[in-house]
């Protein structure tokens, strides 16, 4: 899956949790358990270490063309 593709899963999944959202508890499987936000956070950071390194080998690889 392509990280933008990710991301928005991510995003999806994780607006699910924010108050003011029109989920019901039910739909949304909230309230989270710690367990599973613990799971999120490291998914969210892997995710933004990959988006990094993506920004960074950009410029390498637009300047090469």
């Amino acid at each position: 899956m392509a990280l933008v593709d990710e991301l928005v899963t991510v995003y999806e999944e994780l607006s699910r949790y924010i108050e003011g959202h029109s989920h019901s508890d039910e739909a949304s499987g909230a309230p989270p358990e710690l367990k599973d936000l613990g799971k999120m956070i490291e998914t969210v950071d892997a995710l933004v270490k990959r988006a990094r390194l993506e920004k960074k080998a950009q410029p390498a690889t637009a300047a090469a063309s």
